[in-house]
């Protein structure tokens, strides 16, 4: 994003309504934003009412001279963005790998729909994560930090927040391989010893040894992400990829036969 930035923010151009998905902490944003021409809006949308307000907030001080609109929904359902003056096209920012965490079936209905959003004269600007060694990719995901494992057993930590659940997250061992054939990081926990929970109100039982699949992350080759893409009503126009060719950025507009069916 640092190196390419100026030739991403070329190819959105003006006038545009850049609609973020899933737009966290918009962290990557900030490099784009600070590239793109003074008539573009932000919309950031992310499903976290509160955290998107606390971000938002964060970007108006820091650009204050750029609009920026949160939208709280769901971006794998429909949702409305609204109306901003002076822009004539859309186009949806999807950085990070996040398109990663959909199997390509669903990740070609997400695609598909974003098609549709960006209409003929739109496009989509968005991260995915390459292919790479199997051990790179194992190691990346059982940190000696133990950062992703934290991450994982937040999963649990929620479910106890928000459900009273009385998980032990520290009696779930993270899990984290590649599935060759799949071409996916697998993230598990894994039941050290029994645990019983009570999730709304349905009573849960985990025995010792029980794997919970918590999550996967699809690894892509450009022509592989190209063609899911093809198939989705998207063209990619144009990609860039950091040195050691393990992350990739690329700019997709509409293909013909899409703007037809």
């Amino acid at each position: 994003m640092r190196r390419s930035v100026g030739q991403m923010a070329k190819v959105i151009g003006r006038r545009v309504r850049l609609i973020e998905y899933g737009s966290g902490s918009s962290v990557k944003s900030r490099t784009l934003l600070r590239e793109l021409d003074p008539s573009v809006h932000y919309f950031p949308v992310d499903i976290s009412n509160e955290f998107l307000a606390m971000t938002a907030t964060r970007l108006r001080e820091e650009f204050p001279d750029r609009p920026i609109e949160p939208v709280v929904a769901d971006f794998t359902r429909p949702f409305d963005v609204p109306a901003a003056k002076g822009c004539e096209r859309d186009v949806v920012y999807f950085p990070g790998s996040t398109i990663g965490n959909f199997d390509p079936a669903s990740a070609s209905v997400l695609l598909s729909a974003i098609a549709c959003r960006c209409g003929p004269a739109g496009g989509l600007l968005m991260g995915f994560d390459l292919q790479k060694d199997v051990a790179v990719l194992e190691d990346a995901y059982n940190d000696a930090s133990g950062i992703t494992a934290a991450f994982n057993r937040n999963i649990l930590r929620h479910l106890n927040r928000k459900f009273d659940a009385k998980f032990a997250p520290e009696a779930f061992e993270h899990l984290a391989f590649y599935d060759q054939d799949a071409q996916r990081i697998e993230m598990h926990l894994k039941a050290s010893v029994d645990q019983h929970v009570c999730i709304a109100g349905k009573e849960f039982t985990f025995p010792g040894g029980t794997n919970i699949l918590t999550e996967y992350s699809h690894k892509y080759r450009i022509d592989q992400m190209a063609a899911i893409a093809e198939a989705s009503g998207l063209r990619m126009q144009q990609h860039w990829i950091d040195d050691r060719q393990y992350f990739a950025v690329a700019y997709f507009t509409c293909c013909d036969e899409a703007l037809t069916s």
